[in-house]
């Protein structure tokens, strides 16, 4: 589990993937910032639904701020057992692997983890378009 400190002013919108929070305090006292903790963890199982394929399941490691998806069900160009993508919490920057067909020439290219809450994430691979992963309870 990864805690990450996010510093806000009173009255100041804050925009937590596609949520926004508007925190106000009812003092009169000017505390001029407020420290929020919010703990991730996104280990475990992951159902993804890959465009033109089929649903896949994915299973995220984490160790400290660092996040690695594995593939539990392949496909024709990422098979089972490979990393799909991983990423850095802090940064939410990653790298996402793609492949021709029957996994030829894989290699990674740049991307972006989205958090969208704590059931749902989306990996958006450079230029190649993004997957939406929901928690498999």
């Amino acid at each position: 589990m990864v805690s990450a400190w996010i510093w806000f002013k009173c009255s100041t919108p804050v925009r937590l993937g596609k949520t926004s929070y508007l925190i106000r305090l009812r003092s009169p006292i000017d505390f001029g910032r407020v420290k929020q903790r919010i703990s991730l963890d996104l280990a475990g199982e992951w159902i993804g639904h890959y465009p033109g394929h089929f649903d896949e399941v994915i299973r995220i490691d984490q160790r400290g701020d660092e996040v690695e998806a594995v593939k539990i069900t392949g496909d024709d160009y990422v098979p089972a057992g490979a990393t799909t993508w991983r990423a850095s919490l802090r940064t939410l920057k990653g790298e996402g692997q793609i492949a021709e067909e029957e996994f030829i020439h894989p290699r990674f290219i740049p991307g972006q983890l989205i958090i969208v809450n704590h059931e749902r994430i989306i990996f958006r691979w450079e230029n190649c378009g993004e997957v939406e992963f929901r928690r498999d309870d």
